[in-house]
């Protein structure tokens, strides 16, 4: 029954598909656990949108794709939903991967230094070192 709420809330056009109302509403359906599975199917499918939105060479897709990480960072700040960890990490990533991509690198290292506080993200560190150590070879030339 969940899982057709989700496919119900893929197919709403933008912007009401990302509104933190429709978390709200699942929030007080479902259990904790449940909740926090759904949400991370359904952010997972968000990801992979903003992915494709970054790697496409239009500029009208790289602003959806801004328009929905601005999205995922409000959603999974702690204080709205912290059992988001691994999204909110992959979201700051991405976040960070933009603002090098315009030649913001003091954004890009404030979001990467975001990322790196985060808890529980063992399997994320190699990748946000990496971006870190990208940046820095960039500083050095």
């Amino acid at each position: 029954m969940h899982f057709i709420f989700l496919e119900k809330i893929l197919q709403l056009p933008i912007p009401f598909m990302y509104s933190p109302s429709v978390f709200t509403s699942l929030k007080k359906e479902v259990s904790n656990d449940n909740f926090c599975l759904l949400a991370d199917h359904f952010l997972n499918e968000v990801l992979c949108i903003i992915k494709d939105c970054l790697e496409s060479a239009d500029p009208t897709e790289k602003d959806k794709a801004v328009e929905l990480l601005i999205f995922l960072d409000d959603l999974t700040q702690p204080h709205n939903y912290s059992g988001l960890v691994r999204i909110r990490a992959i979201t700051l990533l991405f976040l960070s991967h933009y603002f090098r991509s315009t030649g913001d690198d003091h954004s890009a290292f404030q979001v990467l230094l975001q990322t790196l506080s985060l808890e529980n993200i063992e399997v994320l560190l190699p990748l946000t070192h990496l971006n870190l150590a990208t940046l820095y070879s960039k500083l050095n030339q």
